[in-house]
C-alpha cells in the first residue's frame, strides 16, 4: 500500500447523520450547506448535512465533525488512500463515518475524539490545517 500524506483540514460545521425512508425525495433543507452526502438503498435514505439544517423531526445521529481530506482520490488508480486515514483512527478506537465524492474524501468524527482523531492523524504524518468558516 502506498503511504499518502494528506492535508486534513476540519470543517467549521457540526454534521448530522438523518436516516429517512427510501422513497423519500431528497429534502431541500437537505441540500442548503456546504457539504450534503445522499445515499439511498432499499431501506433508507441517508443524508449527511450541517446539524443547523436537519430538522427536529427527522431521526438523526448529530454532533459529527467533518475532516475533509485534500489530496489525490484516484478511485480508480491505486488503492488505500482512504486507508490511510481511517486505519489510524481504527487502531486507536476512534469510529469512523467515511464519505467520498468524485474529487474529495471526508470522514465525519463523533465530536468527543476529533482532539484525539487529529493527534493520530498527525502521528502518522498527515498535515492538519484550519479550514476557513464557509
Amino acid at each position: 500500500m502506498a503511504h499518502w500524506r494528506l492535508d486534513i483540514a476540519l470543517l467549521p460545521e457540526r454534521y448530522a447523520v438523518c436516516r429517512m425512508d427510501p422513497d423519500t425525495p431528497p429534502p431541500a433543507w437537505a441540500m442548503r450547506g456546504p457539504l450534503t452526502a445522499l445515499v439511498r438503498n432499499g431501506s433508507d435514505l441517508c443524508i449527511i448535512c450541517p446539524e443547523r439544517d436537519a430538522p427536529s423531526r427527522v431521526k438523526k445521529l448529530t454532533g459529527w465533525r467533518c475532516l475533509r481530506l485534500a489530496g489525490d482520490m484516484d478511485h480508480a488508480g491505486e488503492s488505500g488512500v482512504l486507508l490511510t486515514v481511517v486505519e489510524p483512527l481504527a487502531r486507536s478506537g476512534i469510529p469512523v463515518f467515511p464519505v467520498t465524492s468524485w474529487d474529495e474524501g471526508y470522514v465525519l468524527i463523533a465530536e468527543p475524539h476529533v482532539e484525539k482523531a487529529l493527534a493520530t492523524l498527525t502521528a502518522w504524518g498527515h498535515a492538519i490545517h484550519d479550514q476557513p468558516r464557509i
